[in-house]
């Protein structure tokens, strides 16, 4: 059994993502707007508020699923970190994970 594996209703996941520019970790801590955008299987997107993990400095956001209904189907997800500040805007890049059906 896969212990990476993610599932159809768990929650408590937590999510990371780096944004970069050209390969280094961007310094993101004055951002004002952190968010995570889902593309679900059926290509609806989700937006949830993403934390630092640290102090952003090392580019790094994070997000845990607080219910069992954020990740409510299974296929194949995207998911991409937005940050804003100072008047700019940055993305990371896409991030593809599988969410596996549960038996019952």
């Amino acid at each position: 059994m896969a212990d990476d594996e993610i599932h159809v209703g768990d929650k408590g996941l937590e999510l990371r993502a780096t944004i970069k520019n050209s390969g280094t970790a961007v310094d993101i801590s004055a951002a004002t707007v952190k968010l995570f955008l889902f593309r679900k299987p059926d290509a609806t997107v989700a937006t949830n508020t993403a934390s630092f993990l640290t102090a952003g400095t090392d580019g790094v956001l994070y997000f845990t699923t607080p219910t069992t209904t954020t990740l409510d189907q299974a296929g194949k997800w995207q998911l991409q970190s937005r940050v804003e500040f100072s008047g700019n805007v940055f993305h990371s890049d896409w991030y593809e994970f599988k969410v596996h059906k549960n038996l019952e």
